[in-house]
């Protein structure tokens, strides 16, 4: 059918205005706005997976860098992520750090942490949290929480094999100097829901569940069901993983189902991944590159 002029550029005068107007309803909310009558939800982001970051493998004697974006630049659409992309990213309640000035206490974000609200410092054995205490980062950052990120790593060395006795070591010395402490399992603890257990009844503040590797709704649902049994089904202990990659793709209609079957199920804490596997990326460009931080802004635009 053919359109009379007027009528072509009213219909595209009237497709532009909506499309201003969507715009800006996008920018004047935070993203993964909560259903109606729903609690807004928290959101937990490594710093490392924010930012920019440019890690190193030595390679035949020689440095090779595998730089990535992170969700903040590619949220406002920096190369390779779509130019003309603009979203608010929601205000964090938990971001990690693993630095301060020299000191490294957490090999898993290569981030500083500072004197804002929400640094989260992360480490992945008892003694860098000890350090950390002892050289003041808590006291003059003014920083009262952390997350003990415990994982069969050579990061966490011995305390991988007795996880629930250091569990509860790190968390007798948190309440003793005031820190509200987290735990997380990952890689062959993942599915350690003893240790759950262990950290719910001696404590805890929070108890991460982490996405390991789930590629399907089902066994998801099967992962997060099992830590919440853990905990005595106590929601407010919770939070969800959520990855981009890990490292194969997470793609957006996967982390989409996740989280709307977990606010479904009375959950409202979340980490969103968008790791850097380094040399074993298997982000495109079309995705943001490694760590795939345009699934994750993808996401958090329409969660």
């Amino acid at each position: 059918m053919h359109r009379k002029p007027a009528l072509v550029a009213s219909a595209v005068l009237g497709l532009a205005v909506t499309a201003m107007l969507a715009a800006a309803a996008l920018a004047g909310h935070p993203p993964a706005a909560a259903a109606s009558g729903a609690a807004a939800p928290s959101w937990m982001v490594k710093g490392q997976d924010l930012l920019a970051w440019d890690p190193y493998l030595v390679v035949h004697g020689k440095r090779v860098y595998y730089p990535s974006i992170g969700l903040q630049a590619c949220s406002q659409g920096a190369k390779p992520c779509p130019r003309t992309q603009r979203i608010t990213l929601p205000s964090f309640t938990w971001r990690l750090c693993g630095r301060w000035g020299a000191h490294v206490y957490g090999l898993s974000d290569d981030t500083q942490c500072t004197a804002q609200a929400n640094r989260t410092l992360v480490f992945e054995n008892y003694s860098r949290l000890k350090a950390a205490i002892n050289d003041g980062m808590f006291s003059k950052l003014k920083m009262h929480q952390s997350l003990f990120d415990l994982e069969t790593w050579k990061a966490s060395g011995k305390e991988s094999k007795d996880p629930s006795y250091w569990i509860m070591q790190a968390l007798q010395l948190a309440h003793k100097h005031d820190i509200r402490l987290m735990i997380t399992l990952g890689g062959g603890l993942g599915r350690c829901y003893a240790c759950m257990t262990t950290a719910a009844d001696d404590g805890a503040y929070k108890v991460s569940v982490q996405s390991q590797g789930a590629t399907t709704l089902a066994g998801f649902k099967s992962h997060v069901r099992d830590a919440l049994k853990a905990v005595g089904n106590r929601r407010s202990l919770i939070i969800v993983g959520l990855g981009t990659n890990t490292p194969g793709v997470h793609d957006v209609s996967l982390l989409r189902s996740e989280y709307g079957w977990a606010r479904s199920a009375g959950l409202d804490q979340f980490w969103l991944n968008a790791n850097n596997w380094v040399a074993r990326n298997k982000c495109r460009n079309a995705q943001g590159g490694r760590g795939c931080p345009e699934i994750g802004v993808q996401f958090l635009a329409s969660p």
